[in-house]
């Protein structure tokens, strides 16, 4: 059985990163940045148990600056300026909406009439009219009440009258076309 081979050119790529591999860890190691304990973890008290008895008066002694240039004293507070610009930004303040005028209080509009007037016939001298709907088409006389509140009241210059009942609100429809 015939082992696998290897392409040329990742065999080159392996070879690459196993020199520079090399090369990295025989290079002199530069010093590492110390880094020491800021004031505020040094000036933390140790437990009560593992604290050795102390003079009740110590004299404070400066802290270390924990990298040259550094000043060991705290931060100073931050101005107004460097306030506002971590903070959120006030909310507009809602526009109050204009007084409206009191409208004086009249009957309410009829609703939309659900009937189209599609024509009407005379038989013995009394007028039919046929209203059409969703439902159907009906056959209606002046004077009769619809079951959707609505009063036919009869035919006045080529249009049919209706009247809802709830208001008296008086409504004309045009014969359809």
């Amino acid at each position: 059985m015939k082992a696998p081979t290897m392409r040329p050119a990742l065999r080159w790529a392996l070879g690459a990163v196993a020199l520079l591999t090399a090369v990295v860890a025989w290079l002199p190691e530069e010093e590492a940045a110390v880094v020491r304990p800021t004031t505020a973890a040094r000036a933390m008290p140790a437990p009560r148990s593992t604290m050795p008895e102390a003079p009740s008066r110590q004299t404070a002694q400066p802290a270390e600056a924990p990298y040259p240039g550094a000043s060991a004293g705290p931060w100073p507070a931050p101005g107004p300026a460097a306030l506002a610009a971590w903070r959120a930004a006030p909310r507009p303040a809602a526009a109050r909406p204009a007084p409206v005028a009191a409208v004086p209080e009249g009957p309410a509009p009829p609703p939309a009439v659900p009937y189209q007037w599609v024509g009407q016939i005379e038989e013995d001298g009394h007028q039919r009219f046929f209203l059409a709907d969703a439902q159907g088409l009906w056959p209606v006389s002046q004077g009769e009440t619809l079951a959707s509140g609505w009063r036919v009241d009869g035919l006045r210059d080529g249009q049919l009258q209706l009247t809802w009942l709830a208001t008296g609100a008086a409504v004309t429809l045009s014969a359809r076309p």
